[in-house]
């Protein structure tokens, strides 16, 4: 994987999991089913490019020249959030994917007071 492809890669992944939390608790509030699909693509798809991004980071590194101890500090704290973002997603995904309580299903609306009596 080229390593030039890593910041689009990692700011997109960034952005899906970023996002796919948000369109689940909207669809949780609003009740509307579109959006927990879109709260599930994101985390499937996000945590895919985020995988993506760790290979290419990997790659990227590999052909970084010479630096500081200061760089190489920096950049050992980045591989490190990316790994524990792996280790945080990739169960998230996972059970989002199969398991059918993760389904994308709205909450069933709740009882009215004003609606006509039965």
């Amino acid at each position: 994987m080229p390593p030039e492809l890593h910041p689009f890669i990692i700011h997109l992944a960034v952005g899906l999991l970023v996002a796919a939390p948000a369109c689940d608790a909207a669809g949780l509030i609003l009740r509307r089913e579109g959006l927990l699909h879109a709260g599930r693509w994101n985390t499937l798809i996000g945590t895919v490019a985020a995988g993506l991004a760790v290979l290419s980071g990997i790659a990227a590194r590999a052909e970084l020249g010479p630096h500081s101890a200061a760089g190489e500090a920096l950049l050992n704290l980045h591989n490190a959030f990316g790994y524990v973002m792996l280790v945080f997603w990739v169960p998230a995904a996972l059970w989002r994917a199969f398991s059918p309580a993760a389904r994308a299903e709205p909450l069933p609306r709740p009882p009215t007071l004003t609606g006509p009596a039965r």
